[in-house]
Parts: structure tokens; C-alpha cells; sequence
């Protein structure tokens, strides 16, 4: 009995992943999580340690925020924050940002 040979078939991890993330669909989750992973290089540490992105929600980004103050003064930086975002979080799908105050209740 034998037996046919075939090529090299054998390809890493690393190579397929991509075109099996593409084909499932997840690519846009994948970027989406990669905000909120990113979070402490893309704002700084200085807003990192006042804040906490919470959830991701059809291209709403919720981050909670140690104090009034604080919401404040990112609702004014907003938009730089929107841009920061954009430009460094490769492909990212966030549109906006809601601010709330850790402690309160919704």
C-alpha cells in the first residue's frame, strides 16, 4: 500500500488566523476590542488613570469616569479624543463617546 505525497500543506497559526477572522466575520469586533485594550496608549496616562472604557455599542464607545470634573473636561477634548482614536486604533469603528460618572447609576 502506498502512499501519495502531497506538498508542504502545513501553514502556522499565525498565517491563517487572519483570512479565518475575515471569513467568520469578527475582524470589525477584533478592531472594536482593540480600542478599549489600546485605551491607556491612546488617551495617556493622565486620562487612563481617571477613566475606564466600559463597553463598545454599534460605534458608541461608553468610558466611565472617576468625576463630574473629569467628564467635563473630556466632553471638551472630545473631539481631539475622536481623532486620537481614529487615527491610532487601526480601522477604528468608534463614531462617539459617552462619558458617565463611575459611582452613578443610570
Amino acid at each position: 500500500m502506498s502512499r501519495k505525497t502531497r506538498p508542504d500543506s502545513h501553514q502556522s497559526v499565525a498565517s491563517i488566523l487572519p483570512r479565518v477572522i475575515n471569513r467568520l466575520g469578527l475582524r470589525a469586533q477584533l478592531d472594536d476590542h482593540q480600542v478599549v485594550a489600546r485605551w491607556p496608549e491612546l488617551v495617556g496616562d493622565r486620562i487612563a488613570a481617571h477613566t475606564t472604557p466600559s463597553k463598545l455599542k454599534d460605534g458608541i464607545l461608553y468610558v466611565e469616569v472617576s468625576s463630574p470634573v473629569w467628564i467635563q473636561e473630556l466632553t471638551m477634548m472630545k473631539p481631539l479624543l475622536l481623532k486620537r482614536l481614529r487615527r491610532d486604533a487601526d480601522k477604528s469603528m468608534v463614531k462617539d463617546l459617552v462619558f458617565r460618572n463611575r459611582g452613578a447609576t443610570s
